[in-house]
């Protein structure tokens, strides 16, 4: 069974510039990221410096049309890619709304 076989939601690759920033931090300290992939459940994204797994994060993302999602996540794994110095991670969402969970759900069945 490969890993795309085990997972719970369909996963789509994507290139969406998104924020990241850990959530009992105040302040403007905002990571840049970029969304390789996303799903109903998490996203992949990739970024500039390494940051801790152990943290609960919010992320911003534009998905489309200027319409922009916002969902707390929690890091699942973190890696540096080899050769470019930068790094990748995958999250699950630990709390999407409603509205949200369903632009995810269509932006990832083709339907936005």
């Amino acid at each position: 069974m490969t890993t795309a076989d085990q997972r719970q939601f369909r996963r789509v690759g994507c290139e969406i510039p998104s924020r990241l920033k850990k959530v009992d931090e105040a302040g403007p300290n905002d990571l840049k990221t970029q969304i390789l992939d996303i799903s109903e459940g998490g996203v992949r994204f990739r970024f500039s410096r390494p940051i801790s797994s152990a943290d609960r994060f919010y992320i911003s993302l534009e998905i489309s049309h200027k319409t922009t999602i916002e969902a707390n996540v929690q890091l699942v794994w973190t890696h540096r890619v080899p050769r470019s110095g930068e790094y990748e991670a995958g999250a699950s969402f630990i709390y999407l709304s409603p509205q949200d969970k369903q632009l995810i759900h269509d932006f990832v069945t083709g339907k936005l």
